[in-house]
């Protein structure tokens, strides 16, 4: 009987010990979960400053490069939009472009190989972009740079040089002349809205007025934003001081 009950004594000690060797191992588990979690979440920490510190050394050219200018081409530029003036090239006035390109705002777009910047007008972005160029020329030759680069708000629907290129032979250099500039008028002002629109406004079946005159209708298709069907918006949401514009690749004609 004695033996039985030792038996039974030492069974429930050894039960234990196991139910507690698996509650330790698990409580020890878990803690070393937590401490991975800690140093991942640590570490991700310091890699984001690290980033942040890394571009704060960067020379300025490079600075500028990362955001898609050239530095040799731009600076005087830049300089202008940092409020530097005068620019002679000067360590701090390079410190004082530095830190207003790192201070970009996260919704600037490259467009055409060039970061566009909130900070820039509606044309001051345009003229940067290397893919928007003929739409560029239009506007200056229809006088519409002063227009466009007023208070607004604007939304314009930028066609980007390969939708120019698909017209047929001879028509871009036609509307360039100075005989057809109320044409070209016509048609540069039926790519502009009043107001400001980014792609999120421009809902399922929107209808807008253009500056024009006409509308525009506006649709989704298969997750694409699409303008009276046939011209699609490549590169939404680039945002300048006095309006939005929507890089698209087809040229809008009024009818």
């Amino acid at each position: 009987m004695k033996s039985i009950i030792t038996l039974g004594v030492a069974w429930a000690i050894l039960v234990s010990g196991v139910q507690g060797f698996a509650m330790t191992s698990m409580d020890w588990s878990m803690m070393m979960h937590s401490d991975s979690m800690m140093k991942m979440e640590w570490s991700m920490s310091m890699e984001t400053s690290m980033t942040k510190m890394d571009y704060s050394k960067k020379s300025v050219m490079a600075v500028a490069v990362h955001y898609g200018y050239n530095w040799k081409r731009d600076r005087v530029a830049l300089a202008k939009l940092a409020g530097v003036t005068g620019y002679r090239g000067t360590v701090s006035q390079n410190l004082r472009i530095k830190a207003f390109l790192l201070e970009l705002k996260s919704d600037a777009v490259m467009v055409g190989g060039q970061m566009m910047v909130r900070s820039q007008d509606i044309v001051d972005n345009a003229v940067r972009a290397s893919n928007v160029t003929t739409v560029v020329a239009a506007v200056k030759a229809a006088g519409l740079v002063d227009t466009l680069k007023s208070a607004g708000p604007f939304t314009v629907f930028a066609p980007n040089n390969a939708a120019f290129a698909a017209l047929p032979a001879g028509t871009v250099d036609t509307l360039l002349k100075p005989e057809n500039k109320n044409t070209l008028v016509d048609i540069l002002t039926y790519h502009v809205v009043s107001g400001k629109y980014k792609a999120s406004d421009l809902t399922d079946g929107l209808v807008l007025r253009t500056v024009e005159g006409k509308t525009l209708k506006f649709t989704r298709l298969n997750g694409k934003l699409m303008i009276n069907g046939s011209a699609m918006v490549e590169t939404a949401d680039v945002i300048s001081s006095n309006g939005v514009t929507h890089v698209i690749d087809t040229v809008l004609m009024p009818k």
